[in-house]
């Protein structure tokens, strides 16, 4: 899964209706969509981001959600996230209750969650940066802005990953307003120090 907010976004009504994967995967599921005009997320140009497009929520009720993938993200999964995080937002969920596999602020600390446990890290949710998860049962870590030593080590759970939900989780657990984000990307597999250097920059 690849998703880039100045990439295979299109604009309908009040936002976001659809963020295409660009992967190449060749599933449509992996497309992040909104058809409820209401609840559309925007796409915007940041600053903090060196001028590159973003999509955002305005409130905790404005997200978009993938279609259930054809192929699930079996742990070990490798996910890199460029965003923000804002109050108890969530960058991305698991939609379904079964396969969740998270990113989201826990007492204000960027944190993972992969079903049974919120594993809490040391950087504030507040920190724009370019995060790694790793969800890998008892070997799970985040590791932020290319560095090599774990903010968080712990086991958060052994949920699969096959639909995605964005901003806000699909299954009604609301996000705080603020929250944005500027890529996601998903692999399988658990990706070593010089492989996640090589993403991260």
């Amino acid at each position: 899964l690849w998703l880039r907010a100045d990439l295979g976004v299109t604009i309908a009504g009040a936002g976001v209706d659809t963020w295409a994967d660009q992967s190449g995967s060749g599933d449509a599921n992996r497309n992040a969509r909104q058809t409820t005009d209401a609840l559309r997320p925007q796409q915007t140009t940041s600053a903090n981001y060196a001028g590159r497009s973003i999509i955002t929520t305005a409130t905790g009720t404005t997200y978009l959600a993938t279609g259930t993938w054809g192929t699930s993200y079996a742990q070990p999964t490798t996910i890199y996230c460029c965003g923000y995080l804002s109050g108890t937002g969530r960058i991305y969920d698991g939609s379904t209750a079964g396969n969740r596999q998270a990113l989201l602020a826990q007492t204000a600390h960027q944190s993972y969650y992969a079903g049974s446990t919120v594993v809490e890290g040391t950087i504030a949710s507040t920190t724009r940066a370019v995060t790694c998860a790793i969800y890998n049962g008892a070997s799970s870590a985040l590791y932020v802005s290319n560095s090599q030593t774990a903010e968080a080590n712990g086991n958060p759970g052994a949920h699969n990953l096959d639909v995605l939900g964005i901003l806000n989780t699909a299954d009604g657990a609301a996000g705080t307003g603020g929250t944005e984000v500027a890529e996601i990307i998903a692999y399988t597999g658990s990706h070593d120090a010089a492989t996640r250097l090589r993403v991260m920059q």
